[in-house]
């Protein structure tokens, strides 16, 4: 990648930080505070407690827009098997695996939960946990859990970065390894910039939004850095 091309982009995103528009995705950081507060594989109902994990009281974009509805649609598999739910996200969020793995066994077992509900359930019309868009969820899941090694998962904006930093060969499909490993070289780079975190956490609220290091930073980079502003979540 093309440091300079690099510095100059967190210059121009840190005078960005400072302005109202820097307020549209602060909701993120809220999402991830409910997150870290409440998840807990011990809970006595698994379901309810994934339930309470995801809340937000500005917007539920991140888990329903119009034909995604990702929450509400694994709500149901998890209360019809939670014990199979809970190895599954445990399987998911074991950092010290491959997560090339990891993020596919979690889209194939969640193919798995919705093939036996659907049994159960004949007359249902779901044909998709929509965990597989993009890997979209996956990532939340990955991000909100560990938030210092994981941002969500925007591959065309990932391409169109490497593409402007003249980065050696971009990936034409999904690379997962490879935008966690950049995604991380990015977090300490961008933060490398002075007063470039202190304008990202005056935006914040202590009582409300996650104020630790957050990799959703590095996601708001990424889509700062695109050539066309396009709604994500």
């Amino acid at each position: 990648m093309n440091l300079r091309s690099i510095e100059q982009q967190r210059a121009a995103f840190k005078a960005y930080l400072s302005t109202e528009d820097a307020r549209q995705f602060i909701y993120w950081y809220e999402s991830q505070a409910v997150f870290q507060k409440h998840w807990d594989f011990d809970a006595p109902d698994f379901a309810s407690m994934y339930d309470r994990s995801l809340a937000n009281q500005q917007t539920r974009r991140l888990w329903k827009r119009e034909q995604h509805y990702p929450k509400q649609l694994l709500l149901r598999l998890l209360r019809a098997f939670p014990e199979l739910g809970k190895e599954m996200f445990k399987d998911l969020f074991r950092d010290q695996n491959h997560i090339e793995g990891r993020v596919s066994r979690f889209i194939y077992h969640c193919d798995q939960l919705l093939a036996a509900w659907k049994k159960n359930h004949p007359e249902s019309v779901e044909n998709n946990h929509y965990h597989d868009d993009e890997y979209q969820m996956v990532f939340l899941y990955l991000s909100f859990r560990f938030p210092d090694l994981y941002g969500f998962y925007f591959f065309p904006a990932f391409q169109e970065f490497l593409q402007l930093t003249q980065a050696k060969e971009p990936p034409l499909t999904h690379d997962v390894e490879r935008y966690v490993k950049t995604s991380r070289v990015l977090y300490k780079l961008i933060t490398k910039e002075e007063g470039l975190l202190e304008a990202h956490w005056a935006r914040l609220d202590d009582e409300i939004h996650y104020k630790e290091p957050s990799l959703l930073l590095v996601s708001e980079f990424l889509l700062f850095t695109r050539k066309e502003q396009k709604p994500v979540f």
